[in-house]
């Protein structure tokens, strides 16, 4: 007879709280705009010797965002943000840092009647040199018919959320259809 297992597995979904706000104004052909967001509860992977070995640490976070958009070239957006989080009242270490600043760039341009956008993204962890750097192309064939392209480079400490990956870089093809 063959060999067999069973695994159980029991997760538990537990509630968070957020409150937060946001804003924005646009002055010509930029636009100011900002998000703030505190979490009660957080959930966050902890490191091996946390105090229950389920994996997780719990806490509050503080995070905001401010953003810089323009719009002033032809059918094309540019947009700077920097983006930071601060855990607080952790009961025990995670394991990322405590405090998290990431900057992103964005490129996007529409061609040929929106039909084509191309798009360019490159956030960087200024906490922990490293980051990422997507770029893409999607074509709306028809009216059902959608084609991406997309290559995602990761890079730097293995220690930040994103150089974990920097072994794992990609390109990704795919084609969506809807009815």
């Amino acid at each position: 007879a063959p060999f067999r297992t069973t695994q159980l597995v029991d997760f538990q979904l537990n509630r968070t709280t957020v409150v937060g706000g946001t804003l924005s104004n646009s002055f010509g052909e930029f636009v100011i705009r900002a998000e703030v967001a505190y979490t009660f509860n957080r959930q966050t992977v902890s490191t091996l010797n946390d105090a229950d070995g389920d994996g997780v640490t719990r806490g509050d976070e503080l995070a905001y965002v401010i953003g810089l958009d323009w719009y002033g070239l032809e059918d094309s957006l540019l947009s700077i943000q920097y983006n930071m989080t601060d855990l607080s009242r952790f009961d025990e270490p995670t394991s990322r840092g405590k405090h998290d600043e990431i900057v992103t760039l964005l490129y996007k341009k529409q061609l040929m009647n929106n039909q084509l956008s191309i798009k360019y993204i490159h956030e960087h962890n200024l906490s922990v040199d490293d980051g990422l750097v997507r770029v893409s192309l999607n074509y709306d064939y028809s009216e059902h018919i959608n084609l991406m392209v997309e290559y995602n480079n990761f890079y730097g400490s293995i220690a930040g959320i994103f150089g974990q990956y920097r072994t794992n870089d990609h390109i990704t093809v795919a084609m969506e259809y809807t009815f």
